[in-house]
């Protein structure tokens, strides 16, 4: 009985306060912003979208980022950052994904190194990527940026269901 007991106690203090936690479900989840640049976006996007009834639509410029912010969040409350993307009719096409605390920007990672086929496409792909995986050393973050790193525009892409995840 005292094992029973113990078991709940540790599980219950683990999954305090890290339960996966939505930035974007048809909206920007509450305390997110839109911090972006060089962009056009909608985040009430009706098609194409991966889950619900909306999905967010950028349309980059040269050197742009759809940039998410929150105020400070602990990088150990999560394990991997996921979403849903769909190219459009881009080809050849990479972002960089990274996050920022207090303008310290941490690493940079090439998205296409986390979906299957390495590739954008024009269907929905799930990138999952590790957390540990942005080397935040500051263990907090502020924004997430999904950058056109390419110097040029690209038309539009769609993002949905971004979500931080416990495990």
């Amino acid at each position: 009985m005292a094992v029973f007991v113990f078991t709940l106690a540790v599980a219950g203090d683990r999954a305090e306060g890290q339960s996966n936690a939505f930035i974007y479900h048809d909206s920007l989840a509450s305390g997110w912003n839109d911090w972006s640049w060089s962009c056009t976006r909608d985040f009430n996007n009706p098609s194409p979208k991966y889950g619900g009834s909306k999905s967010i639509a950028v349309t980059y410029d040269a050197w742009g980022a759809l940039s998410l912010q929150h105020e400070d969040l602990p990088v150990t409350n999560w394990h991997y950052l996921d979403f849903y993307i769909h190219g459009g009719t881009n080809r050849n096409m990479d972002l960089q994904v990274y996050l920022v605390y207090s303008n310290t920007e941490f690493a940079a990672l090439r998205l296409t190194n986390y979906l299957a086929g390495g590739a954008i496409t024009s269907s929905f792909k799930k990138a999952h990527i590790p957390m540990a995986d942005f080397n935040c050393t500051s263990q907090k973050f502020t924004r997430v940026n999904w950058k056109n790193n390419a110097g040029q525009g690209w038309g539009t892409i769609y993002l949905d269901e971004i979500l931080l995840v416990n495990s």
